[in-house]
Order: structure tokens, then C-alpha cells, then sequence
């Protein structure tokens, strides 16, 4: 019986994980954009709903048994009420959806989490990737100027960033463990799909990567990352502002004189998202609990230059169609979850979290369940809420043990 009620508890919420995450990845697929109402896309859609109502019976069920610290869940009902405000104004609900799943998965096994995650985002995108390859599935041209190939997904850009979030999660799971081949093998698969999308971002930072650990392998440049890491960790309470620094450039920066060359080189190398992100804020504004915006981007069902509207920014995006408010929810998450890492003294997930930070500032992956489960690893295991009192503490035995000693 007492199995039965375990698996009850944590099992089933792995389940409704498992299927909310891999019909969100599915729905990136051109299949799912070409044939929305298709009789398996339609299957999918009714997963999608049952794992919305697994969430919510879950968070309830939390809350009946008190699982939540106070602190976690006056965040989560502010957070479900203010992106509850913001599916509202704007018209969509991947941002409430996602505070759910948040609320679903509170207090999982993190180590647990990060293997599902890899696993599902994983093999969902291989199989189509390589379907895409050996002519299975679709492979389209998406981007004719660029020769860029679609790899079976519903824009070029998607299976590079889903390689990029997979491979940070394979290697926060093996750690020290991974070996050259591996490294090797997430290397060639990079490469493969750069030749293949002419995605720039994704690819340099995940060989950035790649090539840092690979030198971890080495003893002795590994002591001096080490040494690089305990330099790092003395910022303390720094890792708070580190998400609201990159929000505030992400805001700011497309706002700096367009004349200027700085402004020009960096609009060119961004492919011209400073430029969008611009207009939006001249037509749109920043709004504090969202407005419905009719954002227009390229996908395999068509190119339309004169209708794109898109922005591509995470911090930017939030701030001008979900609000403000939201958009504060999200770094102060952030910044827990940089500060449970480093209370953990976990330079690599650290790493990934600041990775992650910056690649956001113009990539629209900071809050997206079908990408980036980072906002989920932060709230498993301990509670990352109270990571701020956690400092309190070390002080008051500091001044204790100082006393003692006198």
C-alpha cells in the first residue's frame, strides 16, 4: 500500500511531466505546423490537455498536503496569477501553462528531472532530425538566401537551440564522468546541424563548451578552472542581479543610437533583431501585464518579409506582450536558481544558468517548456526560495563562532 500511495505521489507527476514536455517538442515539428488538423495531431492536442489537468490536480494536491513552503507558494500564485493576467491581455497561454507545469514539478528529484528532460528532448529531436536527413520526413529549404534546412522542424533555428539545451543537460548529468568520445559525439552533431541550419549562435556556444570540457579532462588546466570557479563564486550575492543586468541590457540596447557603429555591427551580427527589437518598442511599448501583440515570425509554412513581426529577445518578448510584473517573476526565479548553485557550490550548472542568461538576450528561450526546463530544475529538490536566508544563516554562525572564540 505504501508503494501503491509513493508511486501515486511522484510517479504520476512524472508522467504528466514526460507528456506535457514531449508534445511541446513535437509541436515545433513541421509535421505539427503543416498538419494541424491531421487525426494524430489532434491525438497530441488531447495529451497536451491531459497533462494540463495532471498539473493542475497536482499543484492542488501539494497545496492540500502542504507540500510548498509559504515563501514557494505565495511566488507560484503570483506568478499563476499574474500569467494568468497576461494570457488574458495577450491572447496567449504557453507562459501560464509553463507556471503550472513549475507548480506540477515543485520539489521533484532534480537528478531524476534532467534525465527525463534529456531523454524525451532528446530522442525527439534526433528522430526527426535524421528522419529529416535520410528523406523519412519533409526537409525543406527554409531560408533560401542561407541554405538553410529545416531538419523535419517548423523553422531552421529550432534544432540547433534544442541540441544546445539537450547537450547542457547531458552534461550537468555525467559531470566529470563524460568522456572525449561523448564530447565528441555532441561536437559532430553540431557541426552536422550548423551545416545544415546556418544557425551562428547555438553553434559557437555549444563548441565553447564542448572545447571547455574537453579541457576539464585535462589535470592541470583542470586546477586552474577550479581556481577561475572560486573567483567566480566570490560574487555571493552578485548572482542575484546577474538576470536583471541581462534584462536591462536586453531592454536597453536596441534603444542605443541606430547610427552609431557599434549599434550597427552588433544589429548585423544579431541578424538584424536589434533593429526589430527596436520597432517594437516604438510601435508597442513596454506594458505591465501584457497586450496582445500579433507577433509574425518565419516558419516552414511561409516566408512573408513585410509581416514579420517578431522579437526574438526572451527578456524583450516578456516585457512587451506578458508585462513587466512577469517579466520580474522571471529573473528573481533566475536568480534563486543561481543562488541554489552556488549554495550547492555546482559550477556547472551555474555555468549553463549564465549561459542561458546571456544566449536569451536575443533568443526567445528564457521561459519556454518546449527548450529551456532550466525554471524547472530550480525549483527541485531543495527549496530555492529560501537560498537568500541561506547567507543570514552563515553570517550568524560566522559572528557566533567569532564570539566563541574570544
Amino acid at each position: 500500500m505504501n508503494r501503491i500511495k509513493q508511486y501515486d505521489r511522484e510517479e504520476i507527476r512524472y508522467i504528466i511531466y514526460v507528456m506535457f514536455v514531449l508534445t511541446s517538442v513535437i509541436a515545433l515539428t513541421s509535421w505539427s505546423a503543416t498538419h494541424s488538423d491531421s487525426l494524430g495531431n489532434m491525438i497530441l492536442k488531447c495529451i497536451r490537455y491531459v497533462s494540463y489537468l495532471g498539473c493542475v490536480i497536482s499543484i492542488a494536491m501539494n497545496a492540500a498536503n502542504r507540500k510548498y513552503s509559504i515563501r514557494s507558494f505565495c511566488f507560484l500564485v503570483f506568478m499563476l496569477l499574474t500569467s494568468g493576467v497576461a494570457m488574458l491581455a495577450s491572447g496567449e497561454r504557453t507562459v501560464f501553462l509553463f507556471v503550472l507545469l513549475l507548480g506540477c514539478m515543485y520539489g521533484c528529484d532534480g537528478e531524476k528531472i534532467l534525465k527525463i528532460s534529456c531523454v524525451v528532448q532528446g530522442s525527439a529531436l534526433l528522430v526527426t532530425a535524421f528522419a529529416a536527413l535520410m528523406g523519412v520526413i519533409s526537409n525543406p529549404i527554409v531560408d533560401a538566401e542561407r541554405m538553410r534546412y529545416s531538419l523535419g522542424f517548423a523553422w531552421a533555428s529550432y534544432p540547433p537551440n534544442l541540441l544546445l539545451f539537450v547537450s547542457m543537460q547531458y552534461m550537468l548529468i555525467r559531470r566529470n564522468k563524460i568522456s572525449w568520445l561523448e564530447i565528441a559525439v555532441i561536437e559532430a552533431l553540431n557541426v552536422c546541424f550548423f551545416v545544415q541550419t546556418d544557425t551562428k549562435m547555438s553553434f559557437l556556444i555549444l563548441t565553447f563548451l564542448c572545447a571547455l570540457m574537453a579541457l576539464n579532462k585535462v589535470t592541470n588546466i583542470r586546477k586552474g578552472l577550479l581556481r577561475v570557479k572560486h573567483q567566480v563564486f566570490k560574487l555571493k550575492k552578485g548572482y542575484m542581479l546577474l538576470p536583471w543586468l541581462c534584462a536591462l541590457f536586453a531592454i536597453l540596447l536596441p534603444l542605443y543610437r541606430q547610427e552609431s557603429i557599434f549599434w550597427n555591427v552588433l544589429n548585423k551580427g544579431f541578424s538584424g533583431r536589434l533593429l526589430y527589437g527596436k520597432n517594437a518598442l516604438m510601435d508597442y511599448g513596454l506594458s505591465f501585464f501584457g497586450q496582445a501583440i500579433n507577433m509574425e515570425g518565419f516558419s516552414v509554412v511561409g516566408r512573408t518579409t513585410e509581416v514579420y513581426n517578431y522579437v526574438d529577445s526572451s527578456y524583450l518578448q516578456i516585457a512587451i506582450r506578458y508585462g513587466i510584473v512577469l517579466l520580474i517573476c522571471v529573473c528573481l526565479l533566475y536568480g534563486m536558481g543561481l543562488l541554489k548553485m552556488y549554495r550547492r557550490k555546482d559550477g556547472r550548472a551555474v555555468l549553463f544558468l549564465l549561459v542561458i542568461l546571456l544566449l536569451c538576450m536575443e533568443e526567445p528561450f528564457l521561459f519556454d517548456a518546449a527548450f529551456n526546463l532550466a525554471p524547472v530544475f530550480i525549483l527541485c529538490d531543495k527549496d530555492a526560495l529560501n537560498a537568500p536566508y541561506y547567507f543570514k544563516i552563515v553570517r550568524k554562525k560566522k559572528v557566533e563562532n567569532h564570539h566563541y572564540e574570544n
